[in-house]
């Protein structure tokens, strides 16, 4: 695959046979000297068809794509990723087409933030891709991993995600709060309708630091 990745990448797409898992060792090796753009990941696209198409549910599998995303993709796109509502594999470009934006699929590209950006400077457009949105393919990461891989790289808008998925919205909020985007805390403190006490305290938190920005 190092030396002929795309074309490599088509054998196995189209080979019924092969088991993704005894791929991985050389999906590894060739992202040790993959181009740094998702766009032209041939790893991030196998990945991709083994999720989506083939309904692979190993753990290890769904991790990798995370990291990968996390590490490459921009903040809509490793969203995306991880809510399972990316209709297909990143396309040229260094762009990647995500499901459920403006009601079909939009192309994330040039202008969008890259790993590390400032949850704070997010577009609104963006922030809403934290929504529930039904997704294209069910996912299978440890979300505890995911979590730890996004608080590495700065991916602060998944992280708050992932805080979401895992029932922790004190932190998602506080996360928030943290890196100043009040329209994002707003978001995750009506997450827990169904426990009106803690939902209450969080919108507190968040009232008070939207009186302290007045």
């Amino acid at each position: 695959i190092t030396m002929a990745a795309e074309r490599t990448v088509d054998v196995w797409v189209g080979a019924d046979f092969v088991d993704p898992l005894k791929l991985l060792p050389a999906l590894m090796r060739y992202d040790e000297a993959a181009p740094p753009a998702a766009g032209a990941h041939q790893g991030l696209r196998y990945l991709h068809h083994c999720v989506g198409e083939l309904g692979c549910q190993q753990t290890v599998l769904h991790n990798y794509l995370v990291l990968l995303h996390a590490r490459l993709s921009d903040d809509a796109t490793l969203l995306g990723c991880l809510r399972g509502t990316l209709d297909a594999e990143p396309a040229g470009g260094g762009g990647a087409v995500v499901s459920g934006v403006g009601g079909g699929g939009a192309v994330v590209g040039g202008g969008s933030p890259g790993p590390g950006t400032d949850l704070s400077s997010l577009r609104s457009t963006q922030l809403s891709e934290l929504a529930p949105l039904a997704p294209a393919y069910e996912t299978f990461y440890d979300p505890h991993y995911a979590l730890r891989v996004c608080a590495e790289r700065g991916r602060h808008a998944a992280c708050v995600l992932l805080y979401q998925q895992l029932q922790l919205h004190e932190e998602a909020v506080a996360l928030a709060l943290r890196v100043g985007n009040l329209q994002l805390a707003k978001q995750s403190a009506d997450v827990p309708r169904h426990e009106p006490e803690l939902r209450k305290r969080l919108w507190v938190q968040v009232a008070r630091r939207a009186i302290e920005q007045a």
